[in-house]
């Protein structure tokens, strides 16, 4: 495959369900990218680690430490289009330098988000393609893929139980899957559905196959 696919910065969404791998999918994406154009950098926005981070940020107050733990990680529910707005916000007023690509996993987890969204991404990259890709799988692989994982330091996660890991998919079913539909026909993406179920070098392949066919 040649090089320099891409020779200018464009924005890249990756979204799906829990367990559909959009962390790993977003890493290879990431390093794609990097050597398809080494002039290019990459910008990083992962709401699901901005929001740990946040529990151990001292500059939020204990209370609301204590809330986003309780709602997102022991409950398994949405953060609020205000806290992911805010993040987002953080990350491409720090980091954004013009020079670089930027993959957003799993933001936009809200139709009534989706204005901000648009209105920020078209003032920061008022040039730059939009891809939404969409990660999909079966609920059984979900919850499969979920109950046998682990973290970055080899231990389990205690978010990853029965229980909160089926409301954490339902409020993807619920939410979620409304921005990807409202999203098929919006002018302003490139809307790419992707199978999740097959290996993960597989499924970033036919990521890559859809994302050239469109640059």
């Amino acid at each position: 495959m040649s090089k320099n696919i891409f020779t200018k910065p464009n924005i890249f969404i990756v979204v799906g369900p829990p367990g559909s791998g959009k962390e790993t999918q977003a890493d290879k994406l990431e390093e794609f990218l990097l050597k398809d154009n080494p002039s290019l950098k990459v910008i990083r926005n992962d709401n699901g680690t901005l929001l740990r981070e946040a529990i151990e940020n001292p500059s939020y107050t204990e209370h609301m430490r204590g809330k986003i733990k309780e709602s997102v990680l022991i409950k398994g529910e949405s953060v609020p289009g205000a806290i992911a707005t805010d993040m987002m916000v953080q990350t491409l007023f720090k980091k954004n330098d013009g020079k670089s690509h930027i993959i957003f996993e799993g933001i936009l987890r809200k139709e009534n988000e989706l204005l901000k969204y648009n209105e920020l991404m078209h003032y920061v990259m008022p040039e730059s393609h939009r891809y939404f890709i969409r990660l999909g799988a079966s609920d059984s692989v979900l919850e499969q893929r979920l109950l046998s994982r682990k973290g970055k330091d080899g231990l389990k996660r205690p978010d990853d139980n029965h229980e909160v890991i089926k409301n954490r998919i339902n409020v993807y079913r619920i939410k979620t899957d409304l921005v990807a539909e409202a999203l098929k026909d919006n002018p302003d993406y490139i809307f790419l559905h992707i199978d999740a179920t097959p290996a993960i070098e597989k499924v970033h392949k036919n990521i890559v196959e859809a994302i050239t066919l469109r640059a």
